[in-house]
């Protein structure tokens, strides 16, 4: 096995344990390890990438469906339009945009178009991260910003092939009233739901993964998330989310640099 295919496989457990511990950061590492160390074309590893972070990210929400940390009403009122979202984004808005575009005189392809903003999505993830924000519950909650957030949120997260749990967090916690540990909660059901259901969206558009590779990376990313389920209880999770979002900026200005170049 090639040393950069050993790296990639490594990222992947690495990814597992940010899902396990924050309840995001699945999709956001997800889709730039699959193009750097594995080669795949933009849109395909949105494809790898949502199922990938859906399934261990819905075995995940099990546990915390037991652990009783699901708000069940906000769940649903979130998450259907969420999944609705992707659908959207993933059936009809992605296809639909041509594999090569006109800028002025510039020539764009689709995938640059992708992976352009995909590094924005991870600029403004790693900002929220490294707001000084404790978690702490909110009051301010409102059904009609959850039912308009959970579109967008879902929308964004179909058409860059991220779970969105970076976005989640934050809308769950500024809108939603839950605390920091709820919030993390659901995400990772939500995550799990967008990311399946993306999945199978592009499944009806014949895009066959490499199923080898596929198994391979999402084992090793449940093994990851399970470990870092075992260990959130006694993480300094604030700490590692600053870590993870310095990760998250180097990456994303890395994507940014290496697509100025390639023009």
């Amino acid at each position: 096995m090639l040393t950069v295919e050993i790296a990639g496989y490594i990222a992947a457990v690495l990814i597992g344990v940010s899902l396990g511990l924050l309840g995001s950061g699945g999709s956001i590492l997800s889709l730039p390890a699959l193009i750097f160390f594995f080669g795949l074309e933009p849109i395909l590893a949105t494809t790898y990438s949502l199922f990938i972070v859906g399934v261990p990210a819905i075995v995940g929400s099990v546990k915390q469906m037991f652990a009783g940390n699901i708000v069940w009403k906000k769940l649903f009122l979130f998450g259907i339009p969420s999944s609705l979202g992707v659908v959207v984004a993933r059936s009809y808005v992605l296809p639909s945009i041509p594999e090569n575009m006109l800028f002025a005189s510039l020539s764009i392809k689709r995938g640059d178009l992708l992976v352009f903003l995909f590094s924005l999505l991870m600029l403004a993830a790693a900002m929220l991260l490294l707001r000084n924000n404790k978690g702490a519950r909110t009051q301010r909650t409102s059904a009609r910003i959850l039912l308009v957030l959970g579109f967008l949120i879902g929308f964004t997260a179909g058409f860059l092939g991220a779970g969105g749990g970076f976005l989640i967090v934050p809308a769950l916690l500024f809108f939603g009233g839950l605390t920091f540990k709820e919030a993390t909660a659901m995400s990772l059901t939500l995550v799990g739901v967008q990311c399946l259901v993306g999945f199978i969206a592009d499944l009806s558009q014949m895009l066959i993964p490499d199923l080898q590779l596929l198994i391979t990376f999402t084992t090793l990313t449940l093994v990851g998330m399970l470990i870092g389920l075992r260990f959130q209880s006694r993480a300094d999770v604030f700490f590692l989310k600053k870590i993870l979002a310095l990760i998250i900026l180097v990456i994303g200005l890395v994507l940014l640099l290496n697509l100025f170049f390639s023009f």
